[in-house]
């Protein structure tokens, strides 16, 4: 199995290229060419000169040096169709010049040798999911006798079996001492709002922090900035909705899979990824889905670990400090374990008047998850 190599734009050869016009009609062409190449170019991110390089190549129906008959998928994935967070070089190249030209067929299992007989060439790419595989990787190459099997390109759908349930592992540069980096565990639980006769119930996202490398500073501290980038990405005081603005905050909710996972997402780069806060598998509530699905949006409640809830210079107001009491009469000798999962969402309503934050966060559509 032979993989192209990957090579970033900046990388790719720079030539400089002369067209030369002499009619209307190559002028045309010549224009059609130019904007199918500023076309792929915004698309891929690759270069102008390396898109019309393949536009042009494209256009021109270039062949193999062997005899390697490509279909129209193939050829439209060589000149940069279907590329996403990732670049390749020239693929023509790397057939004519990596790829050996002699295989034993993965269909009938008889040599072959595409510089004597007609001979396909199929490529397993991984198909995008701007969570789960934001790259178009190619992962595997198989060689047919063409009368055996057809040239492909074949799309390697992602699994959500590898995404890890529990708390997410993050590092939180300081704000003032930006190479000191601790570490924080990101929790997500799904509760359901009731409502009252001025609001209907709601699907509220419960995020915690816990930290678990304080470097030495204490855990208040690296809450403190925790609380403060969220209100740098949008999310207002607490207690209240007013001022909150996460637009580029989205969650993609996976209820139909198994294992059932979301993604909370705080933005979306330009080629079509995603950056996230948590990737995470978990159970979520039927009622929880159909309310973020009717409304299109969650209401992410953010604030420290129980776990933390008793030390110094973290305050969590009566409502935490009575939480407290009920899990030392609980069990006394649990002290400084995550209670999180235990949490209502009338507490968690109640908690906003303490160092919790709050943001409506956009449930993304169907068509925008793909």
């Amino acid at each position: 199995m032979t993989r192209p190599p990957r090579r970033e734009a900046w990388d790719l050869p720079r030539k400089r290229m002369t067209v030369m016009v002499s009619d209307d009609t190559n002028s045309g062409r010549h224009t059609a060419r130019k904007n199918a190449a500023q076309a792929l170019a915004a698309k891929t991110g690759i270069s102008y000169t390396a898109a019309l390089r393949q536009v042009t190549r494209a256009a021109d129906e270039r062949r193999p040096r062997h005899r390697w008959v490509l279909t129209d998928d193939v050829r439209a994935w060589f000149a940069g169709e279907g590329w996403r967070g990732i670049r390749y070089p020239d693929l023509y190249d790397w057939l004519d010049n990596e790829v050996k030209p002699t295989y034993d067929c993965d269909w009938c299992g008889e040599r072959g040798d595409a510089r004597k007989v007609d001979s396909s060439i199929a490529l397993t790419i991984a198909a995008f999911d701007p969570d789960l595989s934001p790259a178009t990787e190619h992962l595997f190459t198989h060689k047919y006798h063409a009368n055996c099997k057809p040239s492909a390109i074949r799309w390697a759908r992602p699994s959500p079996i590898t995404i890890p349930a529990g708390p997410h592992l993050i590092g939180l540069p300081s704000s003032v001492r930006p190479d000191q980096v601790a570490e924080l565990e990101l929790d997500v639980c799904p509760l359901v709002s009731a409502g009252d006769e001025e609001r209907d119930d709601q699907a509220v996202l419960l995020l915690t922090a816990r930290v678990v490398d304080d470097l030495g500073q204490g855990a208040a501290p690296w809450l403190t900035e925790f609380e403060l980038s969220l209100r740098q990405h949008g999310f207002g005081q607490p207690g209240s909705l007013a001022g909150t603005h996460p637009a580029e905050w989205s969650l993609r909710v996976e209820s139909h899979q198994e294992p059932q996972w979301i993604a909370l997402r705080t933005s979306t780069t330009e080629d079509g990824g995603t950056r996230r806060l948590v990737l995470s598998a978990l159970e979520l509530p039927a009622a929880w889905v159909e309310l973020a699905r009717r409304d299109q949006e969650v209401t992410v409640v953010a604030g420290p670990c129980t776990s933390h809830w008793d030390e110094p210079g973290i305050a969590v107001g009566e409502v935490g400090g009575e939480l407290l009491d009920e899990y030392r009469d609980t069990d006394p000798d649990d002290t400084g374990s995550c209670r999180c999962s235990a949490l209502t969402a009338e507490q968690v309503d109640e908690l906003l008047d303490a160092s919790f934050v709050m943001g409506q966060i956009r449930v993304v559509a169907d068509e925008e998850e793909r």
